[in-house]
């Protein structure tokens, strides 16, 4: 630095006001021109710095999440409902197919067995109705038989009526004879008589 010679005044040198101290120097700063002074402009009131903008309350700032150490935890992502139903539905419609199949079996083995007694009642019922109409016959021939011998016996006893009827005329007609031998007329009217009442 050069010396100056006294009472030299560098360019740009504004003396103080009266009243006010000069800085030290000799230099006083320029009153604002409405250009903007070299160097970081100060902060303006009522409005932010320029800069990363603060995190504002109760929004997530731009960057990953901070790790929550107390309060409420950290909300998980949801997951999927639809990978454990898959294979339920798999098993319960194999079960159900399963169920449908055995249910089928049971019924065919029912129904076979429905039809041979089916079967055997059905022969079991015709021998039946053949052995009735035979019961049916067979008194039906008995009745007819005991009719036929009813019949007979009627007649055996009609044969027996006329047969002890003729024998007594025979009787009759005998001792009548007799009578008209060695009798008297009264004795053979008598005996004649009797002879017509069983003859």
């Amino acid at each position: 630095m050069t010396d100056q010679p006294p009472g030299h005044q560098p360019p740009g040198y504004q003396p103080s006001p009266a009243g006010e101290p000069t800085p030290p120097g000799g230099f006083r700063a320029a009153p604002y021109q409405g250009f903007p002074a070299s160097g970081p402009m100060p902060a303006q009131p009522g409005y932010p710095a320029s800069g990363p903008l603060p995190a504002q309350p109760g929004y997530p700032g731009s960057g990953p999440f901070p790790a929550q150490t107390g309060g409420f935890p950290q909300q998980q992502a949801p997951k999927r409902k639809g990978g454990a139903a898959v294979p339920l539905l798999a098993v319960a419609m194999v079960v159900f197919l399963a169920a449908a199949g055995v249910m089928v079996f049971l019924w065919l083995g029912a129904s076979d067995d429905t039809k041979a007694h089916n079967d055997k009642l059905t022969a079991l019922t015709s021998e039946l109705s053949s052995t009735q109409r035979k019961t049916e016959e067979a008194t039906e021939s008995a009745a007819s038989s005991q009719a036929k011998a009813d019949d007979a016996g009627k007649d055996i006893a009609a044969l027996e009526r006329e047969i002890s009827g003729l024998r007594r005329c025979a009787d009759r007609v005998r001792e009548t004879l007799i009578v008209a031998e060695s009798g008297t007329d009264a004795e053979l009217r008598a005996a004649v008589q009797t002879m017509f009442q069983n003859c």
